[in-house]
């Protein structure tokens, strides 16, 4: 019989860190000790970015657990507990459709990076920050490799021609012009789920903590799921505990709120400033 009796994720951007800095409290790294040293928990991410992103660029995340790219692909210990990926077929019917509209589409594989497959010429959208940077992030990977999720990039104003043509994906834009595609009825809660059921756990024992709509379907269906105040409205409403931003040291407060952590923490504005900064 398993050991954990408390599962507790955190998504990455904006809420373990400052997306705009990279930047992670020092009590939130703290917060992290702290739980692990219980021994009945369980601690990891919950991120809509891929394990090669936590392998390469944030390696001063010490846990055990990674649900990632949005719950797409999953492990505990380094062992694939839950995966799921959007199928060759898919991906071209995606490329047919987008490079009229002048689109852009990158293929993300958890473990080997961004592969990218069709460059954005739009005007309004080829200088884009959200859509040039992703060249910089992980390694090309082969064709014999999963794409576990796609990241397009189109106007909003073709959301709805795209949820209607893709009726069994899954489309959740997450920054002006750039989109996430994967399965529909899988969400990081999908991958909660598997991590669960392999401790003899259920979702009233995850604490998970979440800011953007791609963890809405995880902040309402654990038992446990704290916004942070920075996060969105539609994020806050469906949250058993709303708790302060990821600046103002939101993990540690709800933590202790929760009674997971019971060491009191001398908070210092020297604390915000990243630990190991890889970014």
């Amino acid at each position: 019989m398993s050991h954990i009796k408390h599962i507790v994720l955190f998504d990455m951007d904006d809420t373990l860190s400052d997306f705009k800095t990279g930047i992670i409290p020092e009590s939130a790294y703290r917060s992290i000790e702290l739980l692990k040293q219980r021994g009945d928990t369980l601690v990891g991410m919950a991120s809509g970015r891929g394990h090669f992103f936590f392998n390469e660029q944030r390696k001063d995340i010490k846990v055990d657990a990674f649900v990632c790219v949005n719950g797409q692909c999953t492990t505990v210990n380094n062992e694939i507990v839950y995966e799921s990926y959007v199928t060759d077929e898919d991906l071209k019917r995606l490329i047919d459709v987008l490079e009229p509209m002048q689109g852009g589409l990158f293929a993300v594989n958890s473990f080997y990076g961004i592969k990218p497959i069709l460059t954005v010429t739009h005007p309004d959208m080829e200088y884009s920050h959200s859509v040039t940077r992703l060249k910089d992030y992980g390694s090309n990977y082969s064709d014999e490799h999963r794409n576990h999720l796609l990241q397009a990039a189109f106007l909003p104003e073709y959301d709805a021609f795209f949820e209607k043509e893709f009726p069994h994906l899954s489309f959740h834009r997450y920054y002006d012009f750039m989109v996430d595609i994967y399965p529909k009825g899988t969400s990081k809660l999908t991958g909660i789920q598997a991590i669960a059921q392999m401790h003899d756990l259920t979702l009233d024992d995850v604490i998970a903590f979440g800011d953007g709509m791609n963890d809405l379907e995880m902040i309402q269906g654990v038992k446990h799921g704290i916004a942070m105040g920075n996060a969105h409205p539609e994020v806050k409403n469906v949250a058993y505990m709303i708790t302060d931003s990821v600046n103002d040291h939101g993990i540690y407060n709800a933590l202790t709120k929760l009674g997971l952590i019971k060491e009191k923490l001398t908070i210092r504005s020297q604390d915000k400033k990243a630990r190991n900064q890889e970014q």
